[in-house]
């Protein structure tokens, strides 16, 4: 996400000014502005969320012993590519 900003391209925000000064003590650490942390975390909490989101899907995958079995034998296959006598690149 970071570099596709352009200018005039921004909103304001209210945040807690506990939130700010959080901020603003990151920045000052990084050498970085409070928007560039603030852009960089919700980068990080997005991804993070999709993560969570896939894990759970996961976990429910396991649960079900019919899906669960598929997916094995899925990897099964694909395994088998793997001894295709191709040198790596």
């Amino acid at each position: 996400m970071a570099g596709t900003k352009k200018p005039g391209n921004s909103a304001m925000l209210r945040v807690t000014v506990q939130t700010r000064d959080m901020l603003s003590v990151i920045a000052a650490e990084k050498g970085s502005s409070m928007q560039g942390v603030a852009e960089e975390a919700v980068e990080a909490y997005r991804r993070q969320m999709i993560l969570d989101q896939t894990s759970a899907a996961y976990d429910r995958l396991c649960d079900d012993p019919e899906a669960a079995a598929a997916l094995e034998a899925e990897e099964r296959d694909w395994d088998a590519t793997l001894c295709d006598g191709l040198e790596d690149e």
